[in-house]
């Protein structure tokens, strides 16, 4: 199901933090959590927006955490199948 940014942004204008917390779990229902409903919506938004500007959407097959920031790492670090 696709997300209307639209409706998300109007949302955003008038409701309270306690409102939000009330819909969250229907909101989430078909996402796993926040961040992949809030990559949802950013797609989305670059999807309907295309036309009117040149766009990309680029998703990194790996992403890590490290101790220290930033990390070098080359391509050639990790082994491809």
């Amino acid at each position: 199901m696709s997300v209307c940014v639209l409706v998300c942004v109007c949302m955003c204008r008038w409701m309270c933090d306690s409102m939000f917390e009330d819909i969250t779990a229907d909101i989430l229902r078909q996402w796993p959590n926040t961040y992949t409903f809030t990559k949802a919506i950013a797609e989305r938004l670059l999807l309907d927006e295309r036309a009117h500007m040149p766009a990309v959407i680029f998703r990194p097959s790996i992403v890590t955490a490290s101790l220290k920031e930033p990390i070098s790492v080359s391509l050639s670090d990790f082994v491809t199948f």
